[in-house]
């Protein structure tokens, strides 16, 4: 089902797990997933058409015997459901997913846009969403489909904002401040030196907030600033892509 073969960039072999992933933090929660951001030492980790080998080798390292969901990303709005009840969204359309399956690990591939984490401490629905400028928002659409789908609770969810582009270098158009600003708030866009910045994360926590989600852990790492990194403003075209996991029950994250 999930054979594949991709052009993959050089990857040391001899790499251990902290020099690969970068954990993110819930902020003092008991038995949260783990969640983790690979980073540019890892190289490229594509799940478009299909993960690699090697990426598959890599997540298995993390959560072994566990099954990987993924998405194909174009800059959405959509998440879809990766659970025992649903139908097979492997390759599928989408920026986002959710599950309350132990056995499912659901990951996204992000280069500056901000991998978003969501997890309901009640039922164990956990979500990851990949939110650039086009599909920031795309948290709202989660959360709805964790509430309808598992019962959760604004009151009971936490969230993890995690490394992404900064408004220190995240330069854009005057149209899109406008826009950005105009549905999230006038936070989410600085004017400075005769430029405009977007802040994604700034976005994203309105969002959570409007949502009734207070629980919120900030990374304020930039993405284009530190090269520990993978950037797609830094790098250019030879940019290489994050991969972003939330899974549970993996004994190699206590390693971290």
């Amino acid at each position: 089902m999930y054979n594949v073969r991709l052009v993959e960039k050089d990857v040391p072999e001899n790499h251990n797990l902290e020099s690969a992933w970068f954990p993110l933090d819930w902020g003092a929660a008991q038995q949260a997933p783990a969640a983790f951001l690979s980073l540019a030492t890892l190289g490229d980790m594509p799940v478009k058409p299909e993960p690699t080998n090697r990426v598959r080798q890599e997540i298995a390292k993390l959560f072994p015997e566990k099954r990987f969901v993924w998405l194909t990303q174009e800059h959405t709005r959509i998440v879809l459901p990766a659970d025992s009840g649903s139908v097979d969204v492997c390759g599928q359309i989408g920026d986002g997913l959710v599950t309350n399956d132990p056995h499912t690990i659901i990951g996204v591939t992000v280069a500056d846009c901000l991998p978003v984490f969501l997890w309901d401490t009640v039922s164990g629905a956990r979500s990851l969403c990949h939110s650039g400028w086009k599909g920031t928002g795309i948290v709202r659409h989660a959360l709805n489909l964790m509430k309808t789908r598992y019962g959760a609770l604004p009151q009971t969810v936490r969230a993890i904002l995690g490394p992404g582009i900064r408004p220190c270098c995240y330069a854009v158009p005057q149209e899109r401040a406008e826009t950005f600003t105009a549905e999230f708030g006038e936070e989410t866009a600085i004017f400075r030196g005769g430029q405009w910045y977007l802040d994604i994360a700034a976005a994203n926590k309105a969002i959570l907030a409007t949502e009734g989600i207070d629980a919120v852990n900030i990374h304020s790492e930039c993405t284009c600033c530190d090269t520990r990194f993978s950037s797609y403003r830094r790098q250019g075209k030879n940019f290489t892509r994050m991969l972003a996991l939330c899974g549970v029950d993996t004994k190699s994250a206590e390693n971290l």
